[in-house]
């Protein structure tokens, strides 16, 4: 639901504007609202839902503040582009992100005829992306290619971050941005993040340790790795090493973006293909499609999906 503070022609409610939006979100079946121009939302349109059974989504267009984080779980994100704030070699953290792991940002950039940073931007931080194409009656079409990449992005987001195969590891509270990876990948502009399960600690190179244990009401454990070709080429080879061995009879580990397994070297090295300005992704799990039908499903979805690389479609912005 959009929420318009400025509006002044709308009919009066006869209710605070907290208590009349609770209400109109229960009627409409609707989890929150954007709060259009506004820095911040402030607590009492979380609290008017309470009464009501309501946990409101709250998203501030301006992206909210740390002491809103409590009650605003969501925003929007207008991130600068490279080198306007003197980085480059890599994208920004989100920062409500890196202090509580369920925040979901939505990064917007409307006026763009070029979301691949964006949308990497995006899949690095295991966040949202706005593609607002009808921006006040101006017509800002996404590119073939940006169309696609937002396709692929969204469907491994989906997955990974609903709870419902395995747990929800995007919104993992131990995420840790910047992960350590093989010095040809990082060489190579390859850059990544690491969700693992909550509590849990992932395969880290610099540790070679692993412990995959369960959670409460999840019959499988997991930990994923989100990567993007920043480089501006792309890559074949090594991104991460396991301790040798860690890839035992019930770990598995997927390419979630060609929807194959993996199999690591003798070393535990283990190696996937990353295009120029777009994905790649590492899923772990005590899963297999054997015993996963969603994962055997959400994989055979994504080959099919990335038999075509993304350098193929058109990437040439037209207004029609």
């Amino acid at each position: 639901m959009p929420y318009n503070p400025w509006d002044q022609g709308t009919r009066y409610e006869g209710k605070s504007d907290p208590e009349a939006m609770a209400g109109l979100l229960q009627q409409l079946g609707a989890v929150g609202f954007n709060g259009d121009t506004m820095s911040y939302v402030n607590q009492s349109f979380y609290s008017a839902g309470l009464p009501l059974g309501e946990h409101i989504a709250i998203e501030p267009e301006l992206g909210g503040n740390h002491s809103t984080m409590f009650w605003s779980t969501t925003g929007w994100g207008y991130w600068p582009s490279p080198g306007e704030k003197g980085w480059g070699s890599g994208p920004p953290v989100d920062a409500y992100k890196w202090l509580d792991g369920r925040r979901m940002t939505a990064i917007c950039n409307r006026w763009a005829q070029n979301h691949t940073i964006d949308l990497m931007q995006a899949f690095f931080n295991g966040i949202a992306f706005v593609p607002w194409q009808n921006v006040w009656t101006v017509y800002n079409r996404m590119t073939p290619r940006d169309a696609e990449a937002l396709r692929r992005m969204a469907s491994m987001e989906r997955f990974l971050g609903q709870g419902t195969a395995m747990p929800p590891l995007l919104r993992s509270r131990d995420w840790e941005p910047y992960v350590v990876l093989t010095t040809e990948a990082d060489t190579a502009g390859i850059r990544g993040s690491v969700f693992p399960m909550e509590h849990s600690s992932h395969v880290d190179p610099r540790s070679r340790t692993l412990s995959m244990a369960g959670v409460a009401g999840s019959n499988a454990s997991a930990t994923v790795y989100t990567f993007i070709g920043w480089g501006g080429a792309d890559y074949q080879g090594p991104v991460i090493e396991l301790y040798a061995g860690a890839l035992r009879e019930n770990l598995h580990a997927f390419d979630c973006y060609r929807g194959e397994e993996l199999y690591a070297t003798a070393a535990g090295t283990l190696s996937i293909d990353v295009e120029a300005g777009g994905f790649g992704c590492i899923l772990l799990t005590t899963n297999s499609t054997d015993t996963s039908a969603e994962l055997d499903g959400f994989l055979a979805a994504m080959k099919a999906m990335t038999g075509r690389p993304l350098s193929s479609y058109d990437s040439v912005w037209r207004y029609t």
